[in-house]
C-alpha cells in the first residue's frame, strides 16, 4: 500500500508534546529546581528526537515528498528559534550578554519575548496546516526509501499553500500582538464623552441675589491649571448675574497666612466667605478626574456651601415606626430591599439644603418646638389618632409639613382633613394613553406622566417648562376636597394634576371601564395659612408665614428610585422643601450636565417605531425612484 509522506502523523504530535513539557517546566514548575529541570529536559528530548528522525525520513524521501518533509523540517527549526530566543530572556542568557544596567535589561528582554512569541506563532501554524492538509491516513508508520510511496500521493502545491496560509495567520496574530505591547506601554487615554462644566443655575443665582452683604469667593489653584479656569468661569458667570459676588484667586503656596485662614490645606479649594462666616468644598485639579464628575455638578456643589452661609442650621424630623420610606426595617427585613420602598436620598437633600435631620417617634408627644419641617413619607400603617393629633396642634401653631401618602399604604390624613382641607382617595389612579413604556404591558398603565403643574412657587421648577414629557407618577392615589373645620380656611392649591386621560381603575384591571371616567385628579395639594399676627417689643404688630403643608398623593415621589434617578423629581423636591421652609425666594433649578437616561412615552414610542421601520425605508425609497427618474429623463433627451 502506497503512503503519503514517509513520517507518520504522530511524530508532530510528539514534537508538540515535547514543546508542551518545555512550556511547562519553565513556567509553572519554574519555581521547583528538580521539576523544571525533568520537565524541560524530557521536552527537549522529545523535541530533538523528532526532529532528528523528520531529518532521517527527508534524506530518504525524494520529490514532492521531500519537499513536504523539509517544509515540516523548516517549521520544527523556528520552534527551537523560539525557545533559543526565550533561552536568552532568562538570568543565564541574560547573564551571558553582560547586559549591565537595569533598564537595558528590561527592555532586550521585552523585545526578546515578543520576538520569541512571533517566532513560535509563525512556527507552529504553519506546521498545524501541513499536518491537517496531509492528515493521517496512510500516515501512521515510519518509512524511509519505500519505493511504493510516490508522488501522485504527495499533493506539494497544496501543502506548501496551506503553510503559506497558516504563515499568513501567524504573522497577522503577531502583529496584533506587537500592537497590544505597544498599547500597553504607550497608554493614552482619550475621553470624548460629551463635557460641560455646570454653569450657575437659577437657584444659585436666587440665593446670592438675596444677599445683603458681600459674598467673597477665594479660588486656592496652582498660578496654571485648567480646572481653575473652569471654576474660574463659573464664579464669573453667577458675578455677572450679582452684584454681591467677588471672586480672588490665590496660590496657597505663595499666600500661606491667608490659606491657613481658611482651613485651604490642598489645591482646589474654594472658600465662600460672608462676613465671619465661610465654608469650602473642594475640587481635583486633575482635569481628567475633574471633568468627569465634579465640574459637571459643580452648581451643586455651591449651592450646598452657599446655603451653609445664608443662614443658620435648621431642624427637620422624619416620622418613624410605622414602615416609612425613612424607616422600611419598621415594615420587615425585606422592605428596604427595592431602591422604591426606601428613602436614603432624602436625608442627603437636606442636609444639602443645611438641615439637622432627627426622627420623631411620636406615639402621642407634641412635635419638638425646634422643628421647621416634619416629613411623613408614605407609611405602610396608619398614624394613631394621638399621632395625628399632635401633628395637628403642631400646625395649629405654625408649622411645616411635607405629608406623602400612599394607595399600597393603609395611613390616612385622619383628623388633619379638616385643617387641610383634603381627603385622600386611595383608589389608584391609571392612565391609558400617557405612561410610560417599561414592561410593554398594561401594568404600564401604572406608570402616570403628566405636565399638568400650576405657577405656585412650590413647584417652581416644574411650572418653568423644563419637564416636557412631564413627571412620572407611579400608582398614585388622589385628593378630594374635604370641608375645613379651621376659622379662618388656610389657602388650598393642588399645584400638581394628571392628565385629562387619566381614571382611577377601581377593579384594579388596569383598563377603563364604563363608569370609570377620564379626567384630571389631584395628586399634590398646598396648604398655607397666616400665622396670627403677634405685637413685638415695641407693640407694633409683625406678620410671619403661618403653616405651610405639602400633601402628596403618591409617595413613590420620594423613593431613592425616581429622586437619584430622575433630576426633575429632585429638583421638585428641593422646591417643596424650601417652600414649606419660607425660602420660596431659593427655589429654581440646580444646573448639572450629568448625563441622564432617556425614557419616552408610549405615544413617542410608536412615533419611533414608525419612523424607523415605515418612514426611512419610505424615504429611501422615494429617494431612489426620484433618481431613477431623472437619469431616465437625462437619457432621453440624449437620444432626441
Amino acid at each position: 500500500m502506497a503512503v503519503k509522506t514517509s513520517s507518520p502523523w504522530w511524530l508532530s504530535v510528539g514534537f508538540g508534546l515535547g514543546l508542551a513539557f518545555v512550556f511547562m517546566g519553565e513556567r509553572a514548575l519554574g519555581h521547583l529546581d528538580t521539576g523544571r529541570l525533568v520537565l524541560t529536559s524530557l521536552g527537549l528530548l522529545l523535541m530533538v528526537s523528532a526532529t532528528g528522525v523528520r531529518v532521517w525520513s527527508m534524506l530518504g524521501a525524494s520529490g514532492d515528498s521531500r519537499r513536504v518533509e523539509r517544509t515540516s523540517l523548516i517549521c520544527y527549526g523556528g520552534a527551537f528559534l523560539a525557545l533559543f530566543l526565550y533561552f536568552l530572556t532568562t538570568d543565564t542568557g541574560v547573564g551571558m550578554l553582560d547586559i549591565e544596567t537595569d533598564p537595558s535589561i528590561v527592555k532586550f528582554r521585552t523585545v526578546m519575548q515578543v520576538l520569541f512569541s512571533i517566532v513560535l506563532c509563525a512556527s507552529l501554524l504553519p506546521l498545524i496546516m501541513i499536518e491537517a492538509s496531509l492528515g493521517v491516513s496512510q500516515r501512521s508508520r515510519l518509512v524511509v526509501r519505500d519505493e511504493k510511496s510516490d508522488d501522485a500521493n504527495v499533493e506539494a502545491f497544496r501543502v506548501r499553500e496551506m503553510a503559506w496560509s497558516g504563515l499568513t495567520i501567524a504573522l497577522a496574530m503577531s502583529f496584533l500582538m506587537v500592537t497590544c505591547n505597544i498599547a500597553e506601554q504607550r497608554n493614552i487615554r482619550v475621553d470624548v464623552s460629551y463635557f460641560k462644566t455646570s454653569s450657575p443655575g437659577s437657584a444659585t443665582v436666587n440665593m446670592t441675589n438675596s444677599l445683603n452683604d458681600e459674598l467673597r469667593v477665594l479660588l486656592f489653584f496652582p498660578e496654571v491649571n485648567d480646572v481653575a479656569e473652569e471654576v474660574n468661569s463659573y464664579f464669573e458667570a453667577l458675578a455677572a448675574q450679582s452684584s454681591m459676588v467677588t471672586i480672588e484667586r490665590y496660590d496657597r503656596m505663595v499666600s500661606p497666612d491667608l490659606a491657613k485662614k481658611y482651613k485651604a490645606n490642598a489645591d482646589g479649594t474654594v472658600v465662600l466667605v460672608r462676613g465671619d462666616q465661610s465654608e469650602k468644598f473642594t475640587v481635583k485639579t486633575d482635569m481628567k478626574v475633574a471633568r468627569r464628575k465634579e465640574l459637571r455638578e459643580l452648581d451643586s456643589k455651591v449651592q450646598r456651601s452657599l446655603m451653609k452661609v445664608i443662614r443658620a442650621k435648621r431642624v427637620a424630623y422624619m416620622t418613624v415606626g410605622h414602615g416609612e420610606l425613612n424607616d422600611p426595617s419598621s415594615a420587615g427585613p425585606l422592605a428596604g430591599k427595592n431602591p422604591f420602598t426606601k428613602s436614603t436620598l432624602i436625608k442627603q437633600l437636606l442636609g444639602t439644603l443645611n438641615y439637622e435631620v432627627k426622627n420623631y417617634d411620636g406615639y402621642g408627644k407634641p412635635v419638638p418646638d425646634d422643628c421647621r419641617i416634619l416629613l411623613i413619607l408614605a407609611p405602610r400603617t396608619a398614624l394613631m389618632p394621638e399621632e395625628l393629633r399632635a401633628i395637628d396642634d403642631y400646625l395649629a401653631r405654625g408649622g411645616g409639613a411635607l405629608i406623602a401618602l400612599d394607595p399600597n399604604g393603609d395611613a390616612g390624613l385622619g383628623v388633619l382633613e379638616g385643617r387641610l382641607g383634603i381627603k385622600f382617595n386611595k383608589t389608584p389612579l391609571a392612565d391609558d394613553k400617557e405612561f410610560m413604556v417599561r414592561t410593554r404591558t398594561r401594568a404600564d398603565h401604572r406608570m402616570l406622566l403628566t405636565n399638568q403643574f400650576s405657577s405656585h412657587a412650590a413647584v417652581t421648577t416644574l411650572s418653568r417648562g423644563r419637564a416636557r414629557s412631564g413627571i412620572l407618577l407611579i400608582n398614585p392615589g388622589s385628593f378630594d376636597d374635604a370641608p375645613f373645620t379651621v376659622s379662618p380656611p388656610p389657602k388650598r392649591t393642588y399645584v400638581v394634576r394628571s392628565m385629562t386621560t387619566s381614571f382611577r381603575d377601581a377593579n384594579n384591571n388596569l383598563t377603563r371601564d364604563p363608569g370609570e371616567k377620564a379626567q384630571r385628579h389631584n395628586v399634590i395639594a398646598a396648604i398655607e395659612a397666616a400665622k396670627p399676627s403677634e405685637a413685638d417689643a415695641n407693640g407694633e404688630k409683625q406678620q410671619k408665614h403661618g403653616m405651610r403643608v405639602l400633601a402628596f398623593a403618591d409617595g413613590d415621589l420620594f423613593s431613592d428610585g425616581l429622586v437619584g434617578q430622575i433630576p426633575l423629581i429632585k429638583s421638585l423636591v428641593e422646591d417643596n422643601i424650601k417652600w414649606i421652609g419660607g425660602e420660596e425666594e431659593f427655589a429654581g433649578e440646580t444646573v448639572s450636565e450629568k448625563d441622564v437616561r432617556i425614557e419616552h412615552t408610549k405615544n413617542q414610542d410608536v412615533l419611533w417605531f414608525y419612523g424607523s421601520m415605515v418612514g426611512a425605508p419610505i424615504f429611501v425609497l422615494a429617494f431612489g425612484l426620484l433618481a431613477v427618474v431623472r437619469r431616465r429623463r437625462r437619457t432621453s433627451r440624449r437620444a432626441s
